[in-house]
């Protein structure tokens, strides 16, 4: 068995070497073909020997080699061609389990020069990620002739073996919601700054400003009942006090101001139906929103804690009159007090219905006399992609702040507009399925797959058909 090795070994040796380490056989040709399925690559490389001359000690390995475009190299097993002798020889050094190749050939075939020849090679390779894009080369190394042809490093058979898969853009559907048409009962509250004389409730109209502060509620009152687009269906007068004195007084006090600004109300538009009157007494509500809006008011932190903390009233004012010796509550009294002590005019009333181009005008007027099913359909009559459109929704959510589908309409306008982040901010406890659709697509958009999974999910459950369509183009992509 030794002789027999280190003769087959002796007879390599003294085949000659090529004039090249890698080149390529003049007139080879190549037909390459891939197929996806599934998870696997199906490769087939034809390599065309016909008008390809081989020595009878020569021989050629074809190597195929798969380049990514970051560089990344597959070598797939090669195919080995060889002239009569080179065939032999290896033949003999196979059959003995000699190492012969770096890497084990598909095919080992003996050149048929002056014919017809073409080797299939065929291959299954896992399909990666990396591979998309790719490029097949053939490396070819001759050795054992003097002439093997052109020498190259490398030959390219096809670009793009696997084409780079386009992005699949999903496609998600938002869930807007058409407000139900309504009778619009509105109402607006306006404030009549009445000066009184000190514990009384007679109605002066030459006292102090009342003339002016009357002239403005004729004015208010007179458009009012000139405007076609109101039907007024009730009035109330509310009385105010502020918080100096006695409290069962003051609220008796604002009883008897607000009914006196009524009967002013009545006696001078001869309105005899519809009207109403309360006083409310001392306005704690008032007092503490003007004190934490103050910038320099001295124990601000201390006069807001005595409103919260003393409910007893009585206390709530000694606690006040304390506070750095009564200079704080002297500064209440003369420059806080005093716009407490007010009348407020409510007027209630029915809107007309508009048409889309009316409701185009009046949301840039008067937004309040609009419905949400109008706002919505002015919302609607604007391109998406125009400010007007956005716009409009913004102008519903202000309007109607608590509306579970104004909200959910402008979260849906943010998302087709590009704004997904202020749009989970405007859902913030809105639990609905047309609400869960929008969060999942927008948390789809920014790439929160797995939230964006749940919230379909979940609008999924309640019966939301979009939900389902936006979870199929989750899971495309």
């Amino acid at each position: 068995m030794k002789k027999i090795y280190l003769i087959l070994i002796s007879l390599i040796a003294l085949l000659p070497v090529a004039a090249g380490n890698i080149v390529y056989p003049e007139n080879v040709k190549y037909a390459f073909r891939a197929e996806k399925e599934g998870n696997t690559l199906h490769l087939n490389l034809d390599i065309v020997l016909d008008e390809m001359h081989l020595p009878t000690q020569g021989m050629v390995v074809f190597t195929p080699v798969i380049i990514a475009q970051d560089q990344k190299i597959y070598h797939l097993a090669p195919a080995v061609v060889t002239g009569s002798n080179r065939y032999k020889v290896l033949q003999r050094l196979l059959a003995y389990d000699n190492p012969v190749f770096e890497q084990s050939p598909q095919v080992l075939v003996k050149r048929k020069n002056s014919s017809s020849q073409t080797i299939s090679l065929s291959y299954i390779i896992p399909n990666e990620e990396w591979m998309q894009g790719a490029d097949l080369y053939v490396y070819g190394e001759a050795s054992g002739c003097v002439n093997c042809g052109n020498v190259q490093d490398q030959q390219l058979v096809k670009n793009d073996i696997v084409p780079l898969q386009p992005v699949y853009v999903p496609v998600y559907t938002v869930s807007y919601i058409v407000p139900e048409v309504e009778v619009k009962e509105r109402s607006e509250t306006f404030v009549a700054r009445i000066n009184y004389e000190v514990g009384r409730y007679e109605l002066l109209p030459n006292y102090k400003n009342n003339a002016a502060v009357l002239a403005d509620v004729d004015a208010l009152v007179k458009s009012l009942q000139n405007d076609r687009d109101l039907t007024i269906t009730h009035r109330t007068v509310t009385g105010y006090a502020s918080p100096d004195g006695n409290f069962d007084s003051n609220l008796l006090l604002s009883q008897n101001r607000a009914k006196s600004f009524m009967d002013y109300l009545q006696q001078k538009y001869r309105w005899d139906a519809n009207i109403t009157y309360e006083g409310r007494g001392e306005d704690w509500v008032g007092l503490r929103e003007a004190v934490e809006n103050a910038s320099n008011l001295s124990q601000k932190h201390a006069i807001i804690a005595a409103i919260d903390n003393r409910s007893d009233i009585a206390r709530r004012k000694q606690s006040l009159k304390a506070l750095e010796k009564g200079s704080v509550y002297k500064t209440l009294l003369n420059e806080y007090f005093p716009s407490l002590r007010r009348n407020e005019f409510k007027v209630s009333y029915i809107a007309r219905a508009f048409n889309v181009e009316e409701a185009r005008e009046v949301i840039r007027t008067r937004p309040q006399l609009l419905s949400l099913n109008e706002m919505f359909l002015v919302a609607n009559s604007y391109p998406k992609e125009s400010k007007e459109f956005k716009e409009v929704f913004d102008i519903a959510v202000r309007m109607f702040p608590d509306s579970q589908i104004s909200k959910i309409n402008a979260a849906a306008m943010e998302i087709e507009t590009g704004s997904a982040e202020r749009a989970i901010e405007r859902l913030i406890g809105v639990e609905t399925p047309e609400a869960w659709n929008n969060l999942g697509v927008a948390y789809a958009q920014c790439q929160e797959v797995d939230l964006a999974r749940q919230y379909f999910q979940r609008a999924i459950q309640a019966g939301n058909t979009q939900a389902l369509h936006n979870l199929e183009q989750l899971n495309k992509k």
